[in-house]
Formats: C-alpha cells, sequence, structure tokens
C-alpha cells in the first residue's frame, strides 16, 4: 500500500516555509513521500485514489521545543507517561523536547509504537536553593555547571539550565537574578556542544536573558521581561526563542482556581506584555519557536500546541509565520531529520484541521486527519484507523 499513488485535495496548505497559505492544492503521494503539489484545476484525470479534504487545512505535524513529560498538567507527577505520549500524536504533534525532570534518569516512557520523536534533557541545572527543584539537580555554590553530571546522562539530546527564577504573580517587575556569570554558562555551552548537546536555558529578565545569550546558548526558554536589547540580541545571533505563552494564558483563565482575581490580572498583563514581544521579535526577524510548557498548571500536552499557535497568531504573526514556527523552526533546533515542510521530496506527514487556530480563548479547529508516511495514522495503537 506504501507504494501505491495518492492524492490529497486540499482547500488550504500551510507549508510550514512561513509564507502564506496556498488555497486548492493537490497533493501527490506516492511510496510515502510527497511527489508534487499543484494547483487543484477541479476535475482529476488520473485514475488515483482521492480523499477529499477540499474543506480543511493541511499543515505540517507539530513540533514542540518545550514540555516536562514527567508531570501531569496540574504540574504533578501522576498519570501515565505513555497517556502523555498519546495525547500528542492525537493532537498532531509529532516531536517533543523534554525540559528537564529531577529524575536520576531521563524520563522515558515507552512510545509503543507512536510515530512521535521525544529529545530529552534529563535532569536539568540549577543553583542550590534556586528556582529548579521539580526539573534538576542542584549544584552547590561555587561548582559551575561544566562540572554537573548533568553533562553526562546518557540519552540525552541537550541539556537545560536555569539562570533566573520564574515569573512573580506578586507585586510589580522584580528584579531578576542570574543563577550563573556569563562565564559559568559560556563553559557549559563549550561543554555541550564539544559533546554534540544542545544547551536550553531558562532566562526571564534582562540580565539573566543578556548572560545566556552571550554565553552561546542555542535556545532561550520563556524570556519574560527580556527587554528590546534582548531581542536585538537573539536576532544578531539567530538564537532560537521559545516565548511559552500558554502557561500564562491559564494562569490569566478563571478556569484554573490555582490563583486569586488579582494574580489572574498580574498574568494576564503578563500575557500581553510577552505577545508584545513576539510582535517586535517578529519585526526584528528573530528565530522563534513553538513550546508549551506542557506539565505546567492547567497546560494539557498535546492540546496545548494548538492554543500556544493561536497565541503565535494572536501577537501578529500570521498563519503562516506561525506555522513555520510549530514546525520548520523546531525541526531546525532540535536537529530533526526531513525539513518539516510540505514540500515535493518530504516524507508525507502531514496534519488536517478543520480551520486556522486563530482564536486561543476559543476551542482549537478539531484534528480531522493526522497523515504519516502517507497513510492516516490510527486513533490507538492496535485498532483500525
Amino acid at each position: 500500500m506504501h507504494h501505491a499513488s495518492h492524492i490529497i485535495r486540499a482547500g488550504l496548505v500551510i507549508d510550514g516555509r512561513g509564507g502564506p497559505a496556498l488555497r486548492d492544492r493537490l497533493l501527490l503521494i506516492r511510496s510515502g513521500r510527497i511527489m508534487d503539489i499543484r494547483p487543484d484545476p477541479g476535475t482529476i484525470q488520473e485514475h488515483i485514489a482521492v480523499t477529499d479534504f477540499s474543506d480543511c487545512v493541511v499543515m505540517p505535524p507539530m513540533i514542540d521545543c518545550h514540555v516536562h513529560l514527567s508531570l501531569g498538567e496540574r504540574g504533578q507527577e501522576g498519570e501515565s507517561g505513555a497517556e502523555r505520549l498519546w495525547e500528542y500524536v492525537r493532537h498532531g504533534v509529532l516531536a517533543v523536547r523534554d525540559a528537564g525532570t529531577a529524575r536520576d534518569e531521563a524520563f522515558c516512557p515507552l512510545t509503543g509504537g507512536l510515530p512521535l520523536q521525544i529529545k530529552r534533557s534529563g535532569a536539568g541545572i540549577y543553583r542550590q536553593g534556586r528556582y529548579g527543584r521539580l526539573f534538576g539537580h542542584p549544584l552547590p555554590p561555587g561548582q559551575p555547571p561544566a562540572a554537573s553530571s548533568a553533562l553526562s546522562q546518557a540519552g540525552i539530546a541537550q541539556v537545560k539550565v536555569f539562570n533566573s527564577g520564574i515569573v512573580p504573580l506578586a507585586g510589580e517587575n522584580e528584579p531578576f537574578v542570574p543563577q550563573f556569570s556569563e562565564e559559568e554558562l559560556a563553559q557549559c555551552a563549550a561543554h555541550c556542544h564539544k559533546k554534540g548537546l544542545g544547551l536550553m536555558v531558562h532566562a526571564n529578565g534582562e540580565e539573566p536573558v543578556r548572560r545566556a545569550l552571550a554565553a552561546g546558548c542555542d535556545s532561550l526558554e520563556h524570556g519574560f521581561f527580556m527587554g528590546e536589547e534582548n531581542l536585538r540580541r537573539l536576532a544578531d545571533t539567530g538564537i532560537t526563542w521559545i516565548p511559552t505563552c500558554v502557561p500564562m494564558q491559564a494562569l490569566a483563565s478563571p478556569v484554573l482556581k490555582l490563583v486569586g482575581p488579582q494574580q489572574r490580572r498580574r498574568a494576564a498583563r503578563i500575557l500581553e506584555q510577552q505577545l508584545g514581544q513576539i510582535a517586535r521579535a517578529r519585526e526584528l526577524g528573530v528565530n522563534m519557536a513553538l513550546g508549551t510548557d506542557a506539565g505546567s498548571p492547567g497546560v494539557a500536552h498535546g492540546a496545548s500546541a494548538h492554543r500556544e499557535l493561536a497565541l503565535f497568531i494572536q501577537a501578529g504573526l500570521s498563519p503562516g509565520e506561525a506555522v513555520h514556527c510549530a514546525t520548520a523552526a523546531g525541526a531546525r533546533l532540535l536537529g530533526l531529520a526531513g525539513s518539516a515542510r510540505i514540500e515535493p521530496g518530504e516524507a508525507a506527514n502531514f496534519l488536517v484541521l478543520d480551520g486556522v487556530p486563530a482564536d486561543p480563548a476559543k476551542q482549537a479547529p478539531a484534528v480531522r486527519a493526522l497523515f504519516v508516511k502517507g497513510l492516516p495514522w490510527q486513533e490507538r495503537p492496535g485498532e483500525e484507523p
């Protein structure tokens, strides 16, 4: 069946390149790859099976560059890891980057045959007495991150370092204090890159972010209140920024009962500030990729990728630009094979949605289908499609 030709009729194709959506296209699939993409003439001469998604949006499967697989969506360890992985595939996310766990070994739920790639971090690095306990092992005073055993963990793709705390919901913008010096972070980056590992740095506030970027990290995680100069540094260096807006949106919502009205209002202001930074980053040409911080309170595994995509669009990105952040930009950061774009020569992996997720306050468009190597993915492993 893999070798049979097959045509997908699409109402809109958002190909992951970052440009505008292509209306009324035919995708010719053969041997699990995309052979051609052409305008839909309305009638098809070839005697080839046709699947009609002319009322749908076709886009590449998504990549979530910041998740916590060891945590359920209430920020606690619980529910089965396998269930979380299934939620990603069910929502059309086919690659995730785990952003740290306090366990001694990289959290490793079995994928059970799911078409999901996981880039693991294992235990993160944070300064003793500072933020990071849930996601790593503490470094005692004076010990540099480059000396941490976290750099020698088996099976990891990148190392996670914490260089600030989290954004406070009480009071206004308290100063963010860095956990490590620029020199310590630079040594850590050099060690990671020598081992072929990426370096992801959790940092909020101007100075913690400045140090992370100056040290040569591969990605900046969160970056709340980083300011204009750091946005310019991101553009100059080409370092990827993962803004993680969904957790703040969840805290701002009255649905989540973890915080009071004053903290919800504060969360809403922080979210607006972050969306403003995303808009400015777009103007400056910053590399941005999608990450949800799934496992944070109110941030569900899988489904939250659609919410984050909608927040990028709310911040001013076009649907094409936002989908690029959610697909090809993440593939480049994670070093995944292929371009994560819908284009001739690439694997025929794509997601079929009822629409574009333009409003993060509303339910995301339904996932109509997920195709992997040209074939529809079944609803559950072992079940019929």
